[in-house]
């Protein structure tokens, strides 16, 4: 089977409480989440099925009788997706990535980037699919030709789902791989922990609230963010690593909590400098 079409279409956004978990890690250590393999194959662990049906059958996931998905629940950013795809002839079937799980009226997911898949109706064949995101940019391999690319990400994080009609596709063996985020550099002037300095301890981390905006689109998920802590223990040119929310404020939110850190100042010698260290703040919806 060839996939003869992939379709991508930008879709629009729409409850839930929060709950933050801000953490600090050493400068210019950025904490790493690679599970590969998504899908064991047996059950649907790890992923959550919204208005839709689907189940497990001889190692594959099958979709269908809804008009929703089967997603994960976790979100990616920068990633690559591999799996094999097996489509009926008459098949309506796809890939969201970088999702967010609203939906309409007619319970159809109203956020995220769709990829249509078309059958060729020759072959039955299993097809290996290849998704890989990377800022802005989309492209697609199927059977190891690129088929399908865009610049048209606006979405910088968000989950991956399935979703066809009345079982008319198979997928299996997915596996998505994070790609690595961008390391720490310390503007002149300002260094990095270790070889001699000792790292800053943050002494007041107030957590970063949900904004309504955000909580209404369903947007959960990691944002990264640089900064600097001066030798008074204050918090300077934070810029963000890794956005999850750029639209909603959940970036400008994260940025502005991390300014009002304190921190008792990184040392060398003794002696306070400016260091750059790393903040995550992960917000959940619960």
């Amino acid at each position: 089977m060839r996939l003869l079409a992939l379709v991508i279409f930008v879709m629009v956004s729409v409850a839930a409480n929060a709950q933050t978990f801000p953490q600090t890690f050493p400068p210019g250590v950025f904490p790493t989440r690679i599970t590969p393999l998504i899908f064991n194959g047996t059950d649907l662990a790890g992923w959550k099925v919204e208005y839709t049906k689907a189940d497990v059958l001889d190692g594959a996931v099958h979709v269908g009788s809804g008009n929703g998905w089967v997603r994960t629940e976790g979100a990616y950013a920068d990633f690559l997706l591999t799996m094999d795809v097996k489509l009926d002839p008459k098949a309506q079937a796809g890939i969201f990535v970088r999702a967010w799980p609203t939906f309409n009226d007619r319970q159809s997911p109203t956020n995220g980037y769709r990829l249509t898949l078309k059958p060729k109706a020759t072959s039955d064949d299993w097809t290996h699919l290849e998704v890989e995101c990377v800022g802005r940019t989309i492209t697609v391999r199927a059977d190891g030709a690129v088929v399908y690319m865009a610049d048209a990400l606006e979405n910088p994080q968000g989950h991956v789902a399935l979703w066809a009609t009345d079982k008319t596709a198979q997928f299996r063996a997915i596996q998505i791989v994070p790609r690595p985020r961008p390391r720490i550099e310390p503007p002149l002037g300002v260094t990095l922990a270790g070889a001699g300095v000792v790292s800053p301890r943050a002494l007041n981390s107030p957590k970063p609230k949900y904004t309504a905006p955000a909580m209404r689109a369903k947007i959960a998920g990691t944002v990264m963010l640089a900064g600097t802590v001066m030798p008074d223990g204050t918090v300077t040119d934070v810029t963000v690593l890794q956005s999850l929310d750029p639209k909603h404020g959940l970036d400008e939110m994260a940025i502005s909590t991390a300014r009002e850190w304190r921190f008792e100042p990184g040392k060398r010698g003794g002696e306070s400098v400016p260091v750059r260290i790393m903040i995550q703040f992960d917000f959940n919806l619960r």
